[in-house]
């Protein structure tokens, strides 16, 4: 069998694991992936780079920031190296490794990938792209974190508007980005529309999970 058609479909089974939610298993299968392309491929190699992209993504999913910060800071440094190359690879990672950042508190690190993810992907996607918007809910959040209220507003409301353009109601997306929003405008004591959108977040999260789901319960 071709190697890189080995490569990939082993990166296809672990990504279909992390979809179905069984992180652990994704893991195992995507760290054999890393080792065969890194035995067999090029440190430039697309399907070596996607590879490990997956496993730091599927280590984030799983909580595990340090681990998958080391794998997508490894594979941004390879893409800085070359940019000619793997252009659609690197808004994702500069995605994910933003996510890894602000989930350990590194708030002026995330901001800085993701503003610079969000001009890329504004460049080269529809202007209500779904990833777009995730972009702006994710970046608003890295602002909010730092205190800078307006610029979160503002690329919280938009990412709401592109949102409820493309799910249908109730869509978790827009239950996150409306709670985000939520937070955000009770940080800038605009307590009556705060309450109005977290209400309607909780009516959203109970209507997509099971009632005794912990984030129902805790609602």
């Amino acid at each position: 069998m071709d190697i890189k058609k080995e490569i990939r479909d082993l990166k296809e089974k672990g990504w279909k694991l992390v979809e179905e939610g069984h992180y652990l298993e994704a893991i195992e299968m995507c760290d054999r992936a890393r080792q065969m392309a890194e035995q067999h491929l090029e440190v430039t190699d697309e399907v070596r780079l996607s590879v490990l992209h997956n496993l730091g993504e599927t280590y984030r999913l799983n909580g595990e920031y340090t681990k998958a910060q080391a794998i997508l800071e490894n594979v941004l440094s390879v893409m800085r190296k070359h940019p000619e190359t793997h252009n659609l690879l690197l808004p994702n990672t500069l995605f994910s490794l933003g996510h890894c950042y602000f989930y350990q508190s590194k708030y002026v690190d995330a901001t800085s990938l993701l503003e610079e993810c969000l001009l890329i992907r504004q460049k080269h996607l529809p202007a209500n792209d779904v990833e777009v918007a995730k972009t702006m809910k994710m970046l608003g959040d890295c602002f909010m974190k730092q205190k800078k209220l307006s610029e979160a507003e503002r690329l919280l409301r938009h990412s709401l508007e592109i949102i409820k353009s493309a799910h249908t109601k109730d869509h978790p997306d827009l239950a996150s980005v409306q709670f985000s929003l939520a937070n955000c405008l009770d940080l800038q004591g605009e307590v009556s529309e705060s309450i109005k959108l977290m209400t309607d977040c909780v009516r959203m999260y109970k209507s997509s999970l099971h009632h005794e789901h912990p984030d129902v319960a805790s609602g």
